[in-house]
């Protein structure tokens, strides 16, 4: 998981997580954390004090939330991978032995959490990790993450994927951070739905899942479309960063804008886009 400004809240999630853990499965906690946040002295030392199996890791921070996540992933071998927030908590005892049956029944499938609330956190077997090649894209500085896997899965099984009964509970009310735009990304997310058919296609082929009957799939999709053009201002009102765009926010913006122009990148314009953050 990713964490800033937030100790208090990291405390919490790993407390609550390794609390109500089985005991049963090996459990690997990694946490990234920003370069310039200096919040996380004490938090770092009184978790590593009581739970050794927790890492922390200090970057850049990154334009995007999933290279983030990828980049903790990667070259880890796990047989389930389970990004989280620090305002997420875990809810139900025994949560990792009912995550790691569910694992051995739908191991080609995506999970979800049980969450009360709308939003959604996935949990990815090690065989669709590895068939996908990542848990996360990096285009988004904040959200759609979760709405483009479930999409995916529809592509590849016809739904969403399986809820199972072990809850997360995210803590209500707060802005998102690096949230501005909604109405762009949006637009982005839908425009790149091509994109994921692909790769859910070459997901489908690794797994050896045959093609599946997607037609009420992609009517819910596009309803949702609809409903987001007409209610965009609520998230923005509820969850907008009321604080300037930051340098790192307008790299992924730009990203997205030139992709969603049709324009292709080039390996020259990349490196001017990302490689002169901080220099």
């Amino acid at each position: 998981m990713a964490s800033r400004g937030n100790p208090g809240g990291l405390i919490a999630v790993i407390t609550s997580a390794m609390y109500l853990a089985s005991g049963k499965h090996e459990i690997k906690i990694k946490i990234a954390l920003d370069e310039d946040d200096f919040s996380y002295e004490e938090c770092m030392s009184f978790i590593c004090g009581f739970y050794p199996n927790v890492e922390f890791y200090k970057n850049r921070r990154e334009p995007t939330l999933g290279a983030i996540i990828n980049g903790l992933a990667k070259d880890e071998i796990a047989d389930v991978y389970l990004p989280l927030t620090d305002r997420m908590l875990i809810q139900t005892v025994d949560w990792d032995d009912i995550i790691a049956t569910a694992s051995m029944h739908f191991y080609n499938a995506l999970l979800w959490w049980n969450m009360p609330q709308s939003c959604i956190m996935p949990i990815l077997t090690k065989k669709w990790y590895e068939a996908s090649g990542q848990i996360f894209t990096e285009y988004f500085p904040f959200w759609f993450d979760d709405t483009w896997l479930a999409e995916i899965n529809c592509f590849v099984h016809g739904n969403s994927g399986h809820a199972i009964p072990a809850a997360l509970y995210r803590k209500p009310g707060g802005k998102t951070k690096r949230f501005h735009d909604i109405q762009f990304w949006m637009e982005f997310f839908i425009s790149q739905r091509a994109n994921r058919k692909l790769h859910a296609e070459k997901i489908a082929e690794k797994l050896r899942i045959p093609p599946a009957d997607t037609a009420n799939a992609i009517v819910n999709m596009k309803t949702r479309d609809g409903w987001w053009a007409q209610n965009w201002q609520i998230f923005e009102k509820e969850f907008g960063d009321p604080s300037p765009r930051s340098e790192d926010y307008c790299i992924a913006a730009s990203a997205a804008a030139l992709l969603l122009s049709g324009l292709k990148l080039s390996d020259e314009l990349l490196h001017r886009i990302s490689g002169g953050h901080g220099e």
